[in-house]
Order: structure tokens, then sequence, then C-alpha cells
């Protein structure tokens, strides 16, 4: 079984980029694609660590 937290970061980090690159695939507007970017690198961790992605 693996370390499930190092597993839930790099399901959060593919996240983090593959959520703007579907967004640019589908027609969002690159001003749309990098705000939702940057939100969710803004997305901190329960006990304060920095982002993930």
């Amino acid at each position: 079984m693996g370390d499930t937290a190092g597993e839930a970061a790099r399901w959060a980090a593919f996240s983090c980029a593959l959520v703007p690159a579907a967004l640019l695939r589908y027609g969002t507007s690159f001003a749309g694609e990098a705000g939702t970017a940057l939100g969710l690198a803004a997305v901190r961790h329960p006990d304060g660590r920095a982002p993930v992605g």
C-alpha cells in the first residue's frame, strides 16, 4: 500500500496542471485559464502548508 498523503499530493499537482490545460483546449480564454490556475495554486493545505500545485 502506498503513502496516502504523497499520493494525494501527486493527484493535486496533476489536477492543478490538467484543469487549465483542459480549459484552454475547450475554448476558454487565456485570461480565464490563467485566473483558474492562480485560484487552484492559491488553495492552501488546512494546516497552513504551502500550495501543492
